[in-house]
């Protein structure tokens, strides 16, 4: 299934999946001690949520990295016409999620829930992310915030900054492909 999933985060945003794995290889690098949940899968964490009516309330994963994706797969034995639902707030979508399903999206930046489902039927859900953190320590060179504020304030305050922010935030959307440009990509152009 992992590898599966790995394909499709690969396919529709190679970019971002390029991040990702980038991000995991340095710390592979950085400490050979770190273990991968999969050779394929560039997420550093996996949780399982055991039901048996698994149901996700109002939230954003606002630990996770705000432009990356979080994938969620269904379990179960429920039926997806009366329960089971993701919503996605901002977007003003609500999903049929059977099943077996899987979808992968930016869980930081966009509030979702699912629907409760039947009494009597059954729902888990498997859910691969990254913290951003991790990301965020990567890019301090591998210190925590105190480290490198202590070790580099004027680095520090520039990265601290609003302007650095608002720029990290655009360079986020970046790693995102249009359909045109994953047509091409996937017609021999580049992307």
């Amino acid at each position: 299934m992992m590898n599966y999933i790995a394909v499709i985060f690969e396919t529709w945003n190679p970019r971002l999946f390029q991040f990702y794995s980038e991000c995991r290889n340095d710390y592979l690098k950085w400490d050979p001690m770190l273990h991968m949940i999969s050779q394929n899968l560039p997420f550093s964490s996996i949780a399982a949520n055991f039901g048996p009516a698994t149901v996700c309330r109002w939230h954003r994963d606002a630990l996770n990295l705000v432009f990356g994706w979080c994938v969620v797969w269904a379990l179960g034995n429920y039926d997806s016409k009366y329960g089971g639902h993701l919503i996605l707030w901002e977007p003003r979508l609500i999903v049929e999620f059977a099943p077996g399903d899987i979808i992968l999206l930016p869980s930081a930046c966009i509030t979702h829930a699912n629907i409760p489902i039947r009494k009597g039927e059954t729902r888990y859900s498997v859910t691969w992310f990254s913290a951003g953190g991790l990301f965020r320590y990567r890019a301090y060179g591998f210190r925590s915030e105190g480290e490198k504020k202590a070790q580099d304030p004027a680095g520090f305050q520039k990265h601290q900054s609003a302007s650095a922010g608002e720029k990290r935030w655009m360079e986020g959307w970046e790693y995102f492909s249009s359909l045109d440009e994953l047509k091409a990509f996937y017609s021999g152009g580049s992307s």
